[in-house]
């Protein structure tokens, strides 16, 4: 990096010698935003404030109309690459990059009386940070901070359907460069979303007629999971959703079959679905005998890393998937065997999967599993591959149901 040249006086310019000299040069293309006007946007702030109780629903309100109503369009022609346009310009025209949408929710938030702060900060897919290499390669991205109780919360309007809280998935354990004053900047590394804030839970009702498994399923999704079903519901066409929801849905075998009038979906930020369904050739009979796996849902398990690999395993986010499955034995059969389950809680990754019967008719298997690390590195290969071993060990079982 340039760290200081000297001019034609002889006299020495800094450029990059500190983190200090890039905030000084990154705060200068923000001179013509920070003190801006932000009256074109106070009718329609005051318009959210009034259908809000706290603090939090104000700015979730504000946030929610830029993600919905500002377009994001990349544009980074020469010096456009760092020199945001006016928000009163984006508002008017709809659209804008992030430097611009940072802006304007900045600019909106103020409106309302919001410690609101702009933020430069690097992807994950770039290797270094501000720590370690101050110069503008660290950054390609800016979003707001919003301070709370002391306490900075990461917004990003640029994702259309991330929900209200939640740093973009990109910008997670990344260094964050945040303008507090023209003297005065913080910088923060921005949080790990916990898996337990990004899970999917499904609660499975099924029984078996005659040789056809038929069951209900009824989820629930939170998080950037959810972000990723309410993306997907608003851009596919009618002809291609009965076959993505089946995808999504699957279990079992690949009879699966949804049954399309009893899909319901409210794709919120706490996205709910349900279907009925109905499932062919899942139960093997042998004599008086049968064999079912009331574990439908495999596909979490994860798979065996090859043992010549080198580098390590990228994940978006870190993840939870709670599962239930409430299995109503026929009539004329009775339970003959129920396997044990088992567990295994690693550092970064952890399974428990139970098994009991309720009742006289019932038997609830559950299945937690917690991904709990955003990259597997390759000196944790051997556990992941003996986690993952396990794991489909257990999940492999059967229950018996012998005939009266």
């Amino acid at each position: 990096r340039i760290v200081q040249y000297k001019d034609g006086k002889g006299n020495i310019v800094p450029v990059y010698r500190n983190l200090k000299d890039l905030y000084d040069w990154d705060k200068n293309f923000l001179s013509k935003v920070i003190n801006g006007d932000n009256s074109f946007a106070k009718p329609l702030v005051d318009s959210i404030i009034k259908k809000c109780h706290s603090k939090k629903e104000i700015v979730s309100g504000i946030y929610k109309w830029v993600q919905k109503n500002i377009s994001y369009i990349a544009i980074e022609n020469g010096l456009g690459g760092f020199i945001p346009r006016s928000p009163d310009t984006v508002f008017r025209r709809r659209y804008g990059d992030c430097k611009d949408m940072t802006c304007l929710l900045v600019s909106m938030l103020k409106a309302a009386n919001i410690d609101a702060h702009y933020v430069w900060i690097g992807t994950r897919d770039i290797p270094y940070d501000y720590n370690k290499v101050p110069t503008s390669y660290s950054a390609n991205h800016m979003v707001v901070a919003w301070k709370d109780k002391g306490k900075y919360h990461f917004l990003d309007a640029t994702s259309d359907y991330l929900p209200f809280g939640y740093p973009s998935t990109f910008i997670q354990d990344k260094i964050a460069l945040i303008y507090v004053n023209d003297n005065k900047y913080d910088t923060v590394r921005v949080p790990i979303t916990p898996a337990t804030a990004n899970k999917q839970i499904h609660r499975i009702h099924f029984t078996l007629n005659d040789d056809k498994l038929e069951g209900s399923d009824s989820a629930y999704v939170i998080g950037y999971l959810a972000g990723n079903i309410k993306r997907t519901y608003a851009t596919l066409s009618s002809n291609d959703k009965h076959d993505h929801w089946q995808n999504w849905f699957q279990v079992g075998n690949n009879t699966y079959t949804l049954e399309e009038n009893s899909l319901t979906i409210n794709p919120s930020d706490t996205a709910t679905l349900s279907c009925k369904f109905h499932i062919s050739n899942y139960a093997v009979k042998v004599g008086d005998e049968i064999y079912i796996n009331p574990i439908l849902d495999r596909k979490w398990n994860g798979s065996i890393i090859p043992a010549n690999r080198k580098a390590p395993y990228i994940s978006d986010e870190k993840y939870a998937i709670f599962n239930q499955y409430i299995f109503t034995i026929p009539e004329g059969y009775t339970l003959k065997f129920l396997p044990k389950g088992g567990e295994d809680n690693q550092a970064n990754f952890s399974f428990k999967i139970t098994y009991k019967k309720i009742g006289q008719n019932k038997v609830i298997a559950t299945y937690k599993l917690i991904i709990n690390e955003l990259n597997t590195e390759p000196e944790n290969f051997d556990s992941w591959n003996t986690f993952a071993k396990k794991l489909k060990k257990i999940t492999n079982q059967n229950i018996i149901l012998k005939k009266n």
